[in-house]
């Protein structure tokens, strides 16, 4: 039991080390934004300013994503992920065990347990859970 334990504690710290990859690698196909948002970490929690510095989510996730051109961001409560709007309003609750940001295509990987499926922006999966691994769409 001891064994499988640690196995999946393993498990979890290298999806979140994979997590914290895909969220800082979200810059590619980004536009010039007229109102930038950037997620920063104040004290142990997460929010986003805008470029006058001024908080606009206050610091309140546990880790947090850029927003995608989506105008969502995958944010983290406690061990599961959901996505917010730039006003910090959930519009996909915490469920997953993490969630990427979203793609130009409208879709989004996540993680439920231990498979890969993608979800649309209402949070409806697309592709259910079922893949040891999957990749973005061209």
């Amino acid at each position: 039991m001891e064994q499988k334990n640690v196995f999946f504690t393993f498990v979890l710290s290298f999806l979140c080390m994979l997590g914290f990859i895909a969220c800082n690698s979200s810059d590619k196909g980004k536009k010039n934004n007229p109102n930038p948002i950037a997620a920063v970490k104040f004290g142990d929690k997460w929010g986003y300013i805008d470029k006058s510095g001024k908080f606009i989510i206050n610091p309140q996730f546990d880790d947090a994503c850029d927003f995608s051109e989506s105008g969502l961001a995958g944010v983290q409560l406690g061990d599961k992920w959901g996505y917010i709007d730039k006003t910090g309003k959930f519009i996909i609750n915490p469920q997953f065990d993490y969630a990427y940001p979203f793609s130009e295509n409208g879709l989004a990987r996540v993680i439920l347990g231990d498979k890969y499926g993608y979800i649309d922006k209402s949070g409806k999966f697309i592709i259910n859970p079922q893949f040891v691994d999957i990749k973005e769409f061209d």
